[in-house]
């Protein structure tokens, strides 16, 4: 199940969403981001 949460910052969230952080940086205007996880979010 894929999920999108904005409060205030999306959050996106579900299986094979990572294979996605390229097209969303590049959406957004990023060119260094900043990717925070930990064990509990299985990523």
């Amino acid at each position: 199940m894929n999920v999108n949460w904005n409060y205030p910052t999306a959050v996106r969230t579900g299986p094979g969403r990572i294979s996605k952080l390229a097209d969303t940086y590049k959406e957004l205007g990023m060119r260094n981001p900043l990717l925070v996880t930990d064990p509990g979010l299985g990523v």
